[in-house]
């Protein structure tokens, strides 16, 4: 993959309208739309991995539990825009790697998801024989804002200079579940290990 330009962070994100899914996606590789235009990307989009993502994008576009209604009733139109926060907050959910530390801090800054998203994880049946405090799903809301939350705390320590893991930010995102009230669906504060097992472990931290 040629990368003739990094993206200007202090423009695109500016955009009130949103931005075009190709735009998103090549934002989410660390490119410029402005130096690759959508009919050229093939080009230097060798491995397939660019279109691949805006195909995956635009399918979950009409999910209304990621993205506002305003770009979910009008994805099959293919006019529709994007916004970032909303993209990076399904980026990180998805767990895509490699995301630019920049975009990734934008996940911060979309709403919580709806009550309408399908996890992209299998989860575990629920056994008849096992209490059912124990075997309680968690929803696919806390996980995310806590992804969300680790992947802005991650750039944030990254561009500062640190080197953090997953295990050294555990303890900081139980606190913070706890001051905003970011609870399971059995209704407790996460703990950190409780964080790691079933937020952190699968997460891909965003990497410059």
């Amino acid at each position: 993959m040629i990368i003739d330009e990094e993206p200007d962070w202090d423009f695109w994100p500016a955009l009130p309208s949103g931005v075009e899914p190709w735009q998103a996606v090549d934002l989410s590789f660390n490119v410029d739309p402005d130096t690759h235009f959508y009919r050229d990307r093939f080009n230097w989009d060798s491995d397939g991995a660019v279109d691949k993502r805006e195909r995956l994008l635009k399918e979950y576009m009409s999910n209304t539990g990621f993205f506002s209604p305003e770009v979910s009733g009008t994805a099959v139109s293919g006019s529709n825009k994007v916004k970032l926060p909303e993209f990076a907050a399904w980026l990180v959910w998805m767990g895509f790697k490699n995301i630019p530390p920049e975009l990734a801090a934008l996940a911060s800054k979309a709403p919580p998801p709806r009550n309408d998203v399908t996890p992209s994880f299998k989860e575990e049946p629920i056994r008849e024989d096992e209490p059912q405090q124990q075997v309680q799903k968690e929803t696919a809301n806390w996980k995310l804002r806590v992804q969300t939350e680790a992947a802005r705390r991650w750039a944030e320590l990254r561009k500062a200079g640190a080197n953090p893991t997953k295990f050294s930010i555990r303890d900081d995102l139980a606190s913070w579940c706890q001051q905003a009230g970011v609870k399971t669906k059995s209704n407790i504060n996460p703990t950190a290990e409780y964080i790691y097992r079933h937020a952190l472990r699968a997460w891909k931290p965003p990497t410059a």
